[in-house]
């Protein structure tokens, strides 16, 4: 007669080693996330062997996931008539026009500027660093817009755009701005959709 239990040994075996691994990967990364960690006064993490293997072999940071505040950005501002240019950004998302978060079409926009920004060949440097007289003042010299054709399905930039190329203000010359970003350089486009 064969034993029924020797049949389930394997099983087992295989279960305790899924949990022990599960385990080491926990308390693995749990050590990796303490070392990444600056030191304080519970602990003191600089300097020593761990951290620095730790550090250089499972690095734990966020940079992967984030772009670096200080990098410069496209802003799109549309153009009507004769009126003054006027932000075509469709964030935040929180907003009612997107109804306060569950429309997702807006998200298609960054990728939408980019398409475009990407082709752009004539950019015209900013004589002033304030983003709305930056784009005024192109509009002012009355250039040549580049034209595109738009070939996405839910196109949110239509029209006469500009494409303004912003950093974010210096922490230091906060005071000196009345707005929290700089206007480097500008590009005319006119999309058609």
């Amino acid at each position: 007669m064969q034993d029924t239990p020797s049949k389930a040994a394997p099983g087992r075996a295989a279960a305790w080693g899924g949990l022990l691994s599960l385990i080491a990967f926990v308390l693995i990364l749990a050590l990796t996330i303490a070392m990444s960690l600056p030191s304080n006064v519970l602990a003191s993490r600089d300097g020593s062997l761990l951290r620095k293997t730790s550090v250089e072999l499972i690095p734990q940071g966020w940079a992967f996931f984030t772009k670096p505040p200080s990098e410069s950005e496209i802003v799109p501002f549309s153009v009507t008539n004769d009126a003054a240019p006027v932000s075509a950004l469709a964030p935040p998302q929180a907003e009612f026009k997107n109804l306060l978060g569950l429309s997702r079409a807006q998200r298609a926009q960054g990728p939408e500027l980019a398409g475009y920004v990407n082709e752009v060949t004539r950019w015209v440097d900013c004589t002033s660093s304030e983003p709305g007289i930056c784009a005024q003042d192109l509009l002012d010299e009355g250039g040549t817009p580049q034209k595109f054709n738009s070939t996405t399905s839910a196109a949110s930039l239509c029209g006469t755009i500009v494409a303004l190329e912003t950093e974010p203000v210096r922490w230091s010359f906060r005071e000196f701005s009345t707005s929290a970003r700089t206007a480097k350089r500008a590009a005319l486009l006119e999309v058609s959709c």
